[in-house]
């Protein structure tokens, strides 16, 4: 059959892609699974590999300050410095400062508008400590390193330097000052700065020139820091690698890769890499890499922490570590693709599998649908045969176990009609009887007797819960309870009613048309009486009506939601129009007595 092929088709596509998605979504846990695990064990191993790289950065830089400062040291004790030092000093003998000062100063003036080039210069350049220096720099591996070498004597004037410095007299140099420290002599180290006379960054040392213990002038090395740390370009674990000094603000003082840095670290990343010990963190505030998750290694620099608040410029060093996150994750995102193909390649495969037993299940499959579609037109005879041994075999006995029940509940449906319809001439029946009933109280003058009567019988026969006529006070000129039915409620819920009764008994003598809710606590303009729980769900009210005009309503109520059919409601409406008669007539009777002798 036609029809069959389209469901087993359908039924054969939804099985194979079943079995698809439940493969491709294995694969999706696996490199979820995968990535979170694999992100965080890399994270650590990364993060560990650039914390000893840092501490190793860290610790060249240590060891490298150390050998210059020591170099230092050795070049202002050599007898080539000191006998030009004392040489110098021998020449202010039998002068006052002030004449001392006066003669400084005369030859700085000089010294910077004729560029150097006068007898001081050349003095300079050709005594034996500028000679020494000289034959130092010749010797280096590195050239360059020693942009400038100089010695200044006790009053801080030029006495040997490898090539024309700016000025001759540096005795108001904050270097000179603290490397002199009164007379004292201390070793000094500078921060990392912008040169602009050698247009690049350096790192000064001084040292002082002693001789006996005594201070008699002051040694000053300026290195090139791209030379000086070039240990940090070299030291690397990846292509993307970045080795930074950083200052105690998180300022980037040296960076190998620019000659001259203007990167700040970020508050929060600051935070977490100047704590004065070594680490490594996870931050997406990389100075390079910012807004992707990189991972910094930081070591501090000792030698900067410990050499008192006036060296460095009373700043601390931070080796930081930075990495391109694509470089670092590369691993990871590797084994992920690696594993979704794979993964998608065994999805495939196990969807071809699942094609092929799919196939064994749709044909019984069919053959129990072409058998249901026979049941289904009326052919309560038909049995399906199956044999498969299994649940579909279940399912198709179960099915002939349904038709035969199916037959049987054909008969008692049958049967059932029949008893419906002589229920229905019971109810029609009964619909006459309650007509006479109200034609019959329409015959009675007493008011009360017209009222209870009648309620308790609808009631009764609506099988309401509680039923009430509303109607008008003559004493009070006020609407209110005439007569009730089963009405039992406490004081408060007593109040809600009213309120409610007030309410849509207003609107039924305004309006004459009855007033319907299966459910009255949804009704907004129940709610806006102050409506509280009264017990009761379903409220029906109906105008009892006299010649077009309201006299009373007749409110009928259901704990439970009650549905009026359409029938019903008619009926009722005509019973109210047949007992606002009554009372209409029971009031004149009333009233005609009254006026009797």
């Amino acid at each position: 059959m036609k029809t069959s092929g389209v469901r087993k088709t359908g039924l054969q596509k939804k099985l194979v892609l079943s079995i698809f998605g439940v493969g491709l979504l294995s694969v999706i846990l696996v490199l979820t699974f995968v990535y979170i695990v694999g992100k965080k064990s890399l994270k650590e191993s990364i993060g560990a590999n650039f914390k000893k790289l840092a501490e190793a950065s860290s610790d060249n830089i240590d060891t490298a300050m150390n050998t210059h400062l020591e170099e230092a040291a050795l070049l202002a004790s050599s007898s080539s410095v000191l006998s030009a030092v004392e040489e110098s000093n021998q020449f202010y003998e039998g002068s006052t400062d002030q004449e001392i000062k006066k003669r400084i100063e005369e030859i700085e003036q000089r010294w910077v508008h004729a560029s150097g080039f006068d007898a001081y210069l050349m003095e300079v350049q050709n005594n034996r400590a500028t000679f020494y220096l000289n034959s130092f720099l010749n010797q280096e591996k590195e050239k360059g390193l020693h942009p400038l070498m100089m010695v200044t004597n006790l009053k801080g004037a030029l006495v040997a330097a490898n090539k024309s410095p700016s000025h001759y007299d540096f005795s108001k140099e904050p270097w000179w000052q603290m490397t002199y420290a009164g007379g004292k002599g201390k070793p000094t180290m500078s921060n990392i700065e912008w040169n602009p006379d050698l247009g690049s960054q350096t790192f000064t040392l001084g040292t002082p020139v002693l001789k006996n213990g005594k201070v008699i002038g002051v040694f000053y090395m300026v290195h090139d820091a791209h030379l000086l740390f070039h240990s940090l370009a070299l030291a690397r674990v990846g292509k993307s690698d970045r080795m930074l000094i950083i200052d105690a603000k998180g300022k980037v003082l040296f960076d190998p890769l620019q000659p001259q840095p203007a990167q700040i670290l970020s508050p929060l990343l600051a935070k977490e890499v100047l704590t004065g010990a070594s680490g490594w963190t996870s931050s997406r505030h990389d100075p390079f890499f910012n807004g992707t998750d990189s991972i910094n290694g930081f070591a501090p620099v000792k030698a900067t922490s410990s050499s008192g608040p006036d060296a460095f410029a009373g700043t601390h060093w931070t080796v930081f570590t930075s990495q391109d996150p694509k470089e670092t994750y590369a691993p990871v995102y590797t084994l992920l693709i690696w594993i979704g193909v794979i993964g998608f390649a065994g999805a495939i495969v196990v969807a071809v599998f699942g094609f092929m037993i799919s196939r064994g299940i749709v044909r019984p499959i069919s053959v129990l649908i072409e058998g249901t579609e026979l049941i289904g037109k009326g052919n309560l005879n038909h049995s399906i045969q199956i044999a498969t041994g299994d649940e579909i075999e279940d399912l198709a006995r179960h099915f002939n176990d349904m038709t035969l029940k199916l037959k049987i509940f054909y008969f008692k449906l049958e049967e059932e009609v029949r008893s419906r319809t002589k229920e229905l001439e019971y109810q029609k029946n009964e619909l006459s009887t309650l007509y006479s009933m109200v034609t019959v109280l329409n015959q009675s003058r007493e008011l009360k007797e017209i009222l209870d009567s009648s309620l308790s019988k609808i009631v009764e026969l609506m099988g309401a819960s509680t039923g009430i006529i509303w109607m008008m006070d003559e004493k009070t000129s006020r609407y209110t309870i005439k007569s009730s039915y089963q009405l039992v409620l406490n004081p408060n819920q007593l109040e809600s009613l009213m309120r409610i009764l007030d309410s849509v008994g207003s609107k039924v003598i305004l309006e004459g048309t009855s007033w319907i809710s299966e459910n009255v606590t949804v009704q907004e303009d129940v709610a806006k009486t102050a409506y509280s729980d009264i017990g009761f769900i379903s409220l029906y009210a109906f105008p009892l009506s006299s010649k077009k005009k309201v006299v009373g309503v007749l409110f009928l109520l259901y704990k439970n939601i009650r549905g009026l059919s359409s029938n019903e409601i008619q009926m009722l409406e005509s019973v109210g129009n047949q007992m606002g008669i009554a009372v209409e007539h029971a009031l004149m009777f009333s009233k005609i007595k009254g006026l009797s002798p």
